[in-house]
């Protein structure tokens, strides 16, 4: 939200409170190689198939869909046990669908803008670690790990780029793990 100031500097803008939040980013890898080398079709059938699953495991699991990012989603969480378990989900399906699949997630304070988005440090860790996650890799903040009391392997990874107090860990999800 771009905040416009009057003459005596105010913002027009209603000042809105942060709200805690999980959220989860997903991407389809090699997206734009699917439209270069099989076209848009098979591209859209893709992307339709990452769509279904996502449906399906956000309302499972009291998600929102806060918006579609091309070849991917932003995805937002109250509890992120439930953040957490609805990405093992997805991950799983989308290793199954054939749905080259990676995720981000963090956990804090957001800012609401708009009705249905969300700005802040955590939603742009959240897109950085799933831009940095491999194909069938979720990658996520010690803080995610800790809230949601996961219990399954992780192990802890450097990126570069994140404030060093950001611990990141990797959760690897394949069709027989977690």
């Amino acid at each position: 939200m771009i905040k416009t100031a009057d003459t005596e500097g105010r913002s027009d803008a209603p000042r809105r409170e942060a709200v805690v939040r999980s959220i989860v980013f997903t991407d389809v890898v090699g997206s734009t190689s699917v439209a270069a080398c099989e076209g848009d079709h098979e591209l859209l059938r893709l992307l339709e198939r990452h769509d279904r699953l996502v449906t399906l495991n956000i309302s499972a699991w009291c998600g929102e869909a806060v918006k579609s990012t091309g070849d991917g989603a932003m995805l937002a969480f109250d509890r992120p046990a439930f953040a957490v378990t609805s990405a093992i989900h997805i991950q799983r399906q989308a290793i199954t669908a054939g749905v080259p699949l990676c995720i981000g997630i963090d956990h804090g304070p957001v800012t609401p803008v708009a009705d249905t988005d969300y700005r802040g440090l955590v939603v742009n860790v959240a897109s950085r670690l799933s831009d940095l996650a491999g194909t069938g890799e979720i990658l996520l903040t010690e803080r995610v790990a800790r809230a949601a009391l996961l219990p399954g392997p992780t192990r802890p990874r450097p990126v570069s780029g994140l404030p060093a107090r950001l611990r990141v860990r990797t959760l690897a999800v394949t069709r027989g793990a977690i």
